[in-house]
């Protein structure tokens, strides 16, 4: 079925096809036919990845260092990076995250990880958590780049499985930036 998918002209069918079968039936496929496939069904099957954190590790595992970086470039592009970041995070590869972050600051043209860090854990100190200031954040983060980062970071922080991770790498973010 694949096969066939592949060789269809529409781009829309062909990633609809891998996204509703594909992805959603067999997600154990996408990083072993991400290789095999190019355009909007690899993007599709980038997505899919993205979606199923578990298998990032995998994905890193299997794909190649260029490959592996076009996923990384797909979930910067889309503003899906919290997948990324928390593994990355979770694993202990702090600069593997602040690539990440970079990466996402370049392209979105937001300020540098260690400034948005920072004032993300200045804010955090002095904020009261207001239900109404929350979803004026969340609002915030789907219309611009650092607003999504903010609730990103929000959210990691205050994660069960992140929290502390997040906390150890804004400390070596920042520890790094106060001494160069």
């Amino acid at each position: 079925a694949l096969e066939l998918a592949l060789a269809h002209p529409s781009s829309e069918e062909l990633e609809r096809f891998v996204s509703e079968e594909i992805v959603r039936r067999y997600p154990s496929l996408l990083a072993p036919l991400a290789p095999l496939c190019t355009g909007a069904a690899r993007r599709a099957l980038f997505q899919g990845l993205l979606r199923h954190g578990d298998l990032l590790a995998e994905a890193r595992r299997r794909l190649s260092p260029e490959l592996f970086g076009e996923l990384v470039e797909c979930a910067v592009s889309n503003r899906n990076v919290e997948e990324l970041l928390s593994a990355a995070l979770l694993s202990g590869e702090f600069d593997a995250a602040r690539k990440l972050l970079g990466l996402f600051a370049r392209v979105h043209g937001t300020a540098a990880p260690a400034a948005l860090l920072a004032d993300h854990l200045a804010t955090a100190s002095t904020a009261v958590a207001a239900p109404v200031a929350r979803a004026a954040t969340e609002e915030d983060a789907e219309k611009d780049a650092s607003g999504y980062l903010a609730h990103l970071f929000r959210k990691l922080r205050s994660s069960e499985p992140t929290a502390v991770a997040f906390t150890r790498f804004a400390e070596h973010i920042l520890g790094n930036a106060s001494d160069g």
